[in-house]
C-alpha cells in the first residue's frame, strides 16, 4: 500500500496513552491536564477527513481536517506549521514506504517527535507518535474507515 490509501473519512478506534507520552516529551502538568479532558469530552473524537494528492515531481500534499481545523502536509521536506492539539509545531514530512512520516519540534528544541501516518493491513489508519530524545516514549492512535 501507499500512502495514497490515506484518503478517506475515518473515525477514532482507539486513543491509547496521549498522557504518559506527552509527560515523557516534557509538556507541563496543566496543559497535558487540558489536553486530556478535552479528549474525554469528546473533542477530537469526531474523526478525519483526510485526501491525498500526488505530483508530477512524486511529492504528496495530504490534507487532514477534523473539522474544527485543516493541516496541509508537503512531503517535499519543506518546513510547514503543524497546528496539534498541544499547539502549533515547526515540522517537516516525507514518504518512507507506505508511511507519512512528519519530523515536529516539541516546545523544548532539543527534543524532536516523529509522527507515522499508515493503513495497516487491517484497513486501520495508524498515527504512531514517537520520541527516541525521550526514551523512546510513544503513543499510537487508531481510526477506522467511516
Amino acid at each position: 500500500m501507499s500512502i495514497e490509501a490515506l484518503a478517506g473519512k475515518w473515525v477514532i478506534d482507539g486513543q491509547g496513552d496521549p498522557d504518559t507520552f506527552m509527560a515523557a516529551i516534557g509538556m507541563g502538568w496543566l496543559k497535558r491536564k487540558a489536553i486530556g479532558v478535552a479528549l474525554s469530552l469528546g473533542f477530537g473524537s469526531a474523526g478525519y477527513d483526510i485526501t491525498v494528492t500526488k505530483g508530477d515531481d512524486g511529492t504528496y500534499k495530504v490534507t487532514i481536517s477534523d473539522g474544527k481545523k485543516e493541516n496541509v502536509i508537503v512531503t517535499d521536506g519543506s518546513e510547514f506549521t503543524y497546528v496539534g492539539p498541544s499547539g502549533d509545531s515547526l515540522s517537516t514530512a516525507k514518504v518512507e514506504g507506505n508511511k507519512l512520516v512528519m519530523t515536529s519540534m516539541n516546545d523544548d528544541p532539543a527534543v524532536q517527535v516523529f509522527t507515522e501516518r499508515w493503513v495497516d493491513a487491517d484497513g486501520i489508519y495508524v498515527t504512531r507518535l514517537h520520541c527516541p530524545d525521550a526514551g523512546g516514549a510513544e503513543w499510537v492512535r487508531t481510526c477506522k474507515r467511516k
